[in-house]
């Protein structure tokens, strides 16, 4: 384990606790979250190193990568990303015309191929190595194992809620803007601390899915972290779907996964109330930020 000294978006020293969470899916040890005093960025710290990192990934409930449904609520996932996934290429069209499109943590390859059939030159990165031979499998290439690895440019980056999980999140960014085109576009998914569905869940909150997450924004700090890298932000899109498949998973961290159907019914309307919600303040449970040089 390693503690963070400084911010990796403002630099500063000066930190504040903010929560203590559990490793509710799968190792139920307890991390800390401490958030920067000028950002506003929550960090999970002290963090795994990165070689033991991913044995916190290593389980059926980790969904992205097994993409096969062990329980209700993963089959409700698949479910939902079916939709997600249409959802997504419709952003992307409205974007730029079928060009070359890079995923990082492609996972098991669904959106890849979604993309590839829609007209798209498509590569994907995906360091665990089950879920890489599944997206291979999908979309007949080779994916990348990382981002060192010899790479093309790129008119599409996209990183589905991928970002909060990179241990060296500057350094990562900086190479994916080097091989973005000059007109090409980002598109980062993260999830919102501040939405109502994490201020009403806190510390049972799914988003921050510890110690897999290792970096939690809001929009202050996602916005000063593009700025940082020398990205203009051009427009942030919600996820409205996030809501009711976060609250459903936090409202069975709460009930320490007793209660059954009420979990669901709780979780829903929770994830319908933070919608309705944000309607009004913007905070919504996930948010995408297209952002380009």
């Amino acid at each position: 384990m390693h503690e963070i000294r400084s911010c990796p978006v403002c630099n500063s020293s000066q930190w504040e606790n903010f929560y203590q969470v559990t490793d509710h899916s799968i190792t139920k040890e307890a991390f800390n979250l401490i958030r920067c005093r000028d950002c506003h960025l929550v960090v999970t710290s002290p963090q795994p190193e990165s070689e033991i990192l991913s044995r916190y990934y290593q389980s059926d409930n980790y969904i992205s990568h097994s993409g096969s449904p062990s329980s209700l609520l993963n089959f409700a996932y698949l479910q939902a990303r079916k939709i997600s996934l249409r959802w997504k290429r419709n952003i992307i069209s409205s974007q730029k015309p079928p060009g070359k499109l890079l995923d990082l943590g492609c996972g098991t390859g669904e959106f890849l191929q979604v993309m590839q059939q829609t007209g798209w030159h498509v590569s994907g990165i995906e360091p665990n190595q089950s879920a890489r031979k599944k997206a291979e499998k999908l979309v007949n290439k080779s994916i990348l194992e990382s981002l060192d690895q010899p790479t093309d440019s790129f008119d599409i980056i996209t990183l589905w809620h991928v970002l909060e999980h990179l241990p060296d999140l500057n350094t990562t960014v900086e190479k994916l803007k080097a091989i973005l085109k000059p007109d090409g576009r980002f598109l980062i998914a993260v999830p919102n601390y501040n939405s109502h569905d994490a201020q009403y869940y806190k510390e049972f909150w799914a988003g921050y899915d510890v110690p897999r997450h290792l970096w939690h924004f809001n929009q202050k700090a996602m916005v000063l972290f593009l700025q940082k890298h020398g990205l203009v932000l051009e427009k942030i899109i919600p996820m409205k779907l996030d809501a009711f498949y976060v609250s459903i998973l936090s409202e069975k961290y709460k009930r320490n996964f007793k209660a059954g159907i009420t979990s669901l019914v709780s979780g829903f309307m929770t994830g319908l109330s933070s919608n309705q919600q944000a309607k009004l303040t913007g905070e919504y449970s996930s948010l995408i930020y297209i952002a380009r040089k």
